[in-house]
């Protein structure tokens, strides 16, 4: 189930980049907008003593360079030695010096600032709020405004527009960090992961104490099956940013996939009580307990992260799951009913679902949901099993394309689904031997591993 589960956490990647996690798309029509600018200049000193007094004097109309050459610290700070730090974003600041500089007019000054000394930062001149187009415009070679329209297009899952703002920023700043990290996380979601890899590597380079940068090219290399990797790089995310509950949830899936079932779990507390990654931890929490046998806290986690939209699909498929493997097939059944309303377009709800009424003796839709499937794509051989109209054979000549991880994964559904279909016809010797293969073969965090590791312990009926 790999696509699903990948889509399910790349949907996180918006805390990645500062957007909300599972709000609605932001409408097409929404307006790109960039906030105010000033212009300052600054004297940093020794003391605030020394700071205060640059202050007065500053307005009081002191010449402010020749304050500077009295009170600063580095004289020659700023450009061209006047102490100019230029055009700045008031949302690129710590709140409180935002708050007075918004509040200043031009030639007015700031309370004294503590940095590595003392600040005082006057402001030169100003610039409005203004549409992104409108800052294009104005100024051609600035890479903020086609990173903000990227970062718009992307929270409308409109991944093209956002590649191609990306790059207009990247061809302006070529080393522009924010919208490497973005365009990276673009790539993963558009499965481009070589280039994602170069991009979130160019991001680390130009700012190596950004923990987004590593957060995200962690769980670039979970999906590649490079879970030592992972858990290095949300190390390094957590060791910036200690609760950052997005890291901790990728590195419990990279933990789970190492089948270091306790450390995953540990690693979803923060997740947990975080309300923009808590769905996600529930659906993860619940796959960890159905790994170690208990169904009870499987079950209640994901009758939680049911309750999130996106997670309903996966979520009740779960829960159906689990109750196939305790033998409880027409609790089942509704479960995997609410899964293929969810999305009806999902296969493994439509095999599951062919599975459970065809084990209980009812005819199953399969054959008129099939118009809805896309069989040509894997797990489209199984369908295709399912229906009669696929060897065995065939099914495992279709698998193992792709990357090296989702060739895993193809291969442990290939026995797994193979072991299901026997099953089904009552052929137990051929179903046990699959599931005891997908039982040892399967990736951890696949919900087909700890399936056949169930199915293995129901007594024969």
């Amino acid at each position: 189930m790999i696509d699903r589960r990948f889509a399910i956490f790349t949907a996180a990647f918006g805390c990645v980049l500062g957007l909300s996690l599972g709000v609605a798309p932001v409408p097409a029509a929404a307006r790109c907008m960039l906030p105010p600018q000033v212009r300052v200049r600054q004297i940093l000193t020794s003391d605030r003593a020394k700071a205060l007094a640059a202050r007065a004097e500053l307005e009081h109309g002191a010449d402010f360079m020749q304050t500077l050459q009295k009170y600063a610290l580095l004289p020659k700070l700023g450009l061209h030695g006047r102490g100019e730090v230029g055009w700045i974003w008031l949302d690129q600041l710590q709140p409180q010096v935002a708050e007075q500089l918004a509040q200043l007019p031009v030639g007015g000054v700031t309370d004294p600032i503590q940095e590595i000394g003392w600040a005082v930062m006057q402001v030169e001149a100003r610039r409005p709020a203004m549409t992104c187009r409108a800052r294009i415009a104005q100024e051609p070679n600035d890479p903020r405004p086609r990173y903000e329209l990227g970062l718009a297009a992307l929270q409308r899952n409109d991944n093209t527009s956002a590649l191609t703002d990306l790059n207009g920023a990247l061809r302006v700043a070529p080393t522009y960090e924010p919208a490497l990290l973005a365009r990276g996380v673009v790539d993963i979601r558009g499965k481009h992961r070589t280039r994602a890899r170069a991009d979130l590597d160019a991001a680390i380079a130009q700012n190596p104490n950004d923990p987004n940068a590593y957060l995200a090219r962690g769980y670039l290399e979970t999906l590649t099956g490079d879970d030592d990797l992972a858990t290095t790089d949300e190390d390094r995310a957590l060791s910036l940013d200690p609760n950052n509950a997005a890291a901790l949830l990728y590195r419990s899936n990279a933990y789970f996939d190492l089948g270091y079932l306790d450390a995953s779990y540990a690693d979803l507390a923060i997740p947990l009580r975080d309300s923009t990654t808590a769905p996600r931890a529930q659906l993860q929490r619940g796959m960890i307990a159905f790994a170690r046998g208990d169904d009870a806290t499987a079950l209640a986690a994901f009758a939680r992260s049911a309750h999130n939209p996106p997670l309903a699909n996966i979520s009740f498929l779960d829960a159906g799951i689990v109750r196939v493997t305790q033998g409880n097939l027409a609790a089942a059944l509704g479960d995997m009913q609410r899964a293929a309303r969810a999305d009806p377009a999902d296969p493994y709800a439509a095999i599951w679902l062919a599975y459970v009424r065809r084990s209980l003796g009812q005819p199953d839709t399969l054959a008129n949901d099939a118009h809805a499937l896309d069989e040509q794509h894997w797990p489209g051989p199984i369908v295709r099993l399912f229906l009669g109209d696929e060897s065995a054979r065939n099914v495992a000549s279709a698998a193992a394309s792709g990357d090296a991880y989702a060739a895993r994964v193809e291969r442990c559904e290939n026995v797994f689904y193979a072991a299901l279909y026997q099953k089904m016809h009552q052929h137990k010797a051929r179903a046990r031997a699959g599931f005891r293969v997908a039982a040892s073969s399967c990736p951890y965090r696949e919900t087909e591993r700890w399936a056949a590791h169930a199915l293995l312990t129901l007594p024969p009926h």
